[in-house]
Order: C-alpha cells, then structure tokens, then sequence
C-alpha cells in the first residue's frame, strides 16, 4: 500500500490550493479509488484493499476524526 498512498499524495499534491468552496470526491469503482477534484477527474488507484484501508481511516471503528465520520454519516 506504500506505492498507492504515495500516488494519492501525488495526485492531491498536484491539485495546488484547494480552496472552501473545492469539491473533493474518492470514490471506488471498477476496482480502483477514482480521486476528483470539483468535477473533473484527476486519478485513479487499483485495489480493493487500499480503498477498503482508506475508508477506514474516517468511517471504521476507531475513525481519525469523529465529528466527521457523524458528518459523512448524516448524523
């Protein structure tokens, strides 16, 4: 998973600044984390188990960021 983290650090890295009102979307699909930026596609990592790991980070049982989690949850 070193690789793929390094290549979502690339990729967000190469956004520039990221202001407010930004738009940034992960989403998993065809067996890989499609990563965007306001609309418009910008990358793509391959494996299940890296976009499983990533979710965890805010959504598993011991999420980085609590109130977030609630947030992304709608609660």
């Amino acid at each position: 998973m070193k690789s793929q983290t390094a290549e979502m650090v690339a990729t967000m890295k190469a956004f520039g600044e990221v202001k407010e009102k930004d738009v940034v979307t992960l989403d998993f699909a065809d067996g890989a984390t499609k990563i965007g930026l306001n609309g418009t596609a910008k990358g793509s990592i391959p494996g299940e188990a890296f976009n499983r790991a990533l979710t965890k980070i805010w959504l598993g049982d011991h999420p980085i960021q609590a109130d977030l989690k609630r947030a992304m949850l709608g609660g």
